[in-house]
């Protein structure tokens, strides 16, 4: 039986709950209500969290993507209308108390719903670093590298960030997904919500002749290096997918679709990249600039093997059926980084070492 440690007011998805709770101030980069329409691929990804269907949530995206904002949109509606513990893993602890709870903070701060229920105010003492009370109920900041913190708690949410940075066992007693998905065994709605920049495999692509599209392939548990996509080959491997603004069909935005200028008789420079790098649609070559990123993204949405999606963006059939619902996004689609810098960053960083197939998913 799950516990219940309060009264609870009627659910919400966390992209709406964070539209009407969440306020960006003036001296913000974007002040006013928070908007999950500037990184429309995590609006999915958000209320897959709240579905009973899934134990675990993965998303698998390139860095700068929106994944903390995505984290606190789904805590703070989480502490708001079901008060319940929740455990957040980060790699460090130098990590949790730099960065993300500054985060955590803020986040009390643009919420007036909750700044107003954290115990003793937002600078009082009982507010500790790694360790919170909002709402009658914990939220406890845990690193990887701490046994102890993994496992002091239960939690009826629990959501680790960068997974491909955590240690793999901690101290010989597990690695830290599955120390804290034992701290959920006593609510009926425990979730482990996980997201993560990749680390290097290799992954290959294939066709889909039914739906026409390029998803990535099964790849085989000995040729990956990255946790995080062991997890998302385990769910319903959604892909991030973009309309063609030239022949309408959908397509599957990937780092082999990014093409720039090469000079006649040479290689362009990272910076020579950058100023000319562009979208190339996998199914009519049609060229995409930065500028048309925006609508690519508003109209975008995911596909998994086994279904299929007209020009219109209605997906019929069904993905796998499993416990974890995965979602993986080029990170091509993000707002916060330019076809221009990727290309750049990747000549620059291809001068260093070597990439393999699943570098480029994270791109």
């Amino acid at each position: 039986m799950a516990r219940k440690l309060s009264k609870t007011t009627p659910r919400q998805p966390p992209d709406l709950w964070a539209a009407a709770n969440r306020i960006y101030p003036a001296t913000s980069g974007k002040p006013g209500p928070r908007d999950v329409g500037l990184t429309p691929y995590v609006r999915d990804f958000e209320r897959a969290v709240g579905n009973p269907k899934y134990r675990r949530v993965v998303l698998v995206t390139g860095a700068q993507a929106g994944k903390t904002e995505c984290y606190l949109d789904i805590l703070g509606e989480r502490v708001a209308n079901a008060p319940a513990p929740v455990l957040v893993v980060l790699p460090s602890k130098e990590f949790a108390v730099d960065q993300f709870e500054p985060r955590l903070v803020q986040l009390f701060e643009q919420s007036p719903s909750l700044a107003g229920k954290v115990l003793g105010g937002l600078h009082s003492k009982a507010q500790k670093k790694v360790l919170k009370r909002v709402n009658g109920t914990r939220i406890r900041l845990a690193h990887a590298g701490s046994s102890a913190a993994l496992k002091s708690d239960p939690a009826a949410l629990c959501l680790i960030d960068e997974f491909d940075e955590l240690l793999k066992d901690v101290r010989h007693q597990g690695s830290p997904l599955e120390l804290a998905e034992a701290r959920g065994s006593t609510f009926a709605d425990f979730t482990a919500v996980v997201a993560s920049t990749p680390s290097r495999g290799i992954v290959e692509t294939y066709l889909d002749e039914h739906s026409g599209l390029e998803f990535w392939a099964v790849a085989p548990p000995e040729n990956l290096e990255s946790p995080v996509w062991s997890l998302w080959q385990s769910g319903t491997m959604a892909h991030w997918a973009w309309p063609c603004v030239h022949c309408g069909e959908y397509f599957i935005p990937r780092f082999s679709c990014l093409k720039w200028d090469e000079p006649e008789g040479g290689r362009a420079t990272p910076s020579q990249a950058r100023e000319s790098a562009h979208v190339v649609c996998s199914r009519c070559g049609g060229i995409h600039e930065e500028a048309d990123k925006l609508k690519l993204n508003g109209r975008g949405t995911f596909v998994s093997p086994g279904q299929t999606i007209d020009a219109g963006g209605n997906v019929s059939g069904n993905p796998f059926e499993t416990s974890t619902a995965s979602f993986w996004v080029s990170g091509l689609a993000s707002p916060f980084v330019t076809f221009g810098e990727r290309a750049e960053s990747h000549l620059r960083l291809s001068g260093r070492r070597r990439w393999t197939a699943s570098g480029p998913a994270s791109m």
